[in-house]
């Protein structure tokens, strides 16, 4: 719930961060060719609990493990008409905590590197719909060094676009997120996020 609870709080901030601009900047059809952003938000972790069992001496069949973390990306793409762009980033997917006999250990932390082909439906001069398909190349580590499991798999996404300062050069994004992986930790993660996008 506190999670959750700070993740109202960033919409807020959000929401309130910017200042009005001149209305009518922002037209459909007529996006600016670079941007780039910052997303933060949930990810819900699915697990492959045996194999961690089978693969951490701190785990086992009485442990349990959190299902949801914070999770965080920065982005940005290039936008070749009003239809289609190709976008490319980092995020971190969160950490993975085991709790046994009421103890906490960190498993291991995931990140990916990810690049998506993007098509928009603008609706009006406010809000667009923007689907997402790609490749995104994980990472799974216990630190920086010592890396557990490595691949690349499917990316999906959907994502709403609103443009609330009708300001063309700043919108906010509400975005779902679906990263597969290879099931030898991990199954999949599926993220809620909130980005502030700028555009040039």
């Amino acid at each position: 719930m506190k999670k959750w609870g700070c993740l109202l709080a960033i919409t807020l901030f959000f929401a309130a961060s910017g200042s009005p601009a001149k209305a009518g900047d922002w037209q459909p059809g007529q996006a600016q060719r670079m941007y780039y952003g910052l997303g933060l938000g949930m990810s819900l972790l699915n697990y492959n609990e045996t194999n961690i069992i089978n693969s951490f001496a701190a785990v086992n069949t009485t442990s349990s493990f959190n299902n949801d973390d914070f999770t965080f990306k920065l982005f940005g793409g290039y936008r070749f008409d009003p239809f289609l762009a190709l976008e490319f980033g980092v995020s971190e997917l969160g950490s993975t905590v085991a709790t046994t006999s009421g103890s906490s250990t960190k498993l291991f932390d995931i990140y990916t590197a990810f690049v998506n082909a993007t098509l928009t439906h603008s609706y009006n001069n406010k809000a667009r719909l923007l689907g997402k398909i790609g490749t995104h190349f994980w990472r799974i580590s216990t630190d920086s060094t010592n890396k557990l499991a490595t691949g690349a798999d499917l990316a999906l996404g959907a994502c709403l676009e609103f443009n609330l300062y009708d300001n063309s050069n700043r919108v906010i994004q509400v975005e779902w997120n679906r990263y597969m992986f290879d099931n030898i930790y991990l199954d999949a993660s599926n993220s809620l996020m909130l980005s502030l996008v700028l555009k040039q």
